[in-house]
């Protein structure tokens, strides 16, 4: 391999460059783990909700609040 890429035009080989993204679930936890926010981070409270289906005969009543 060292050989080959010594000797090898750009035409030969394709650079695929790191990925670098944001892992959410440990944001979260660390969060969690210490009470800090870290920069860079805005955190979204999401909206309590309640649902309730309630199912007759042949229908069914949904309600949320």
């Amino acid at each position: 391999m060292e050989v080959f890429l010594a000797n090898a035009n750009s035409q030969m080989v394709t650079v695929v460059p790191e990925t670098v993204k944001p892992d959410l679930t440990k944001i979260k936890a660390f969060i969690k783990m210490t009470t800090r926010i870290p920069h860079g981070v805005n955190v979204i409270e999401g909206a309590e909700k309640f649902s309730l289906t309630l199912r007759n005969s042949n229908s069914a009543d949904t309600v949320e609040e």
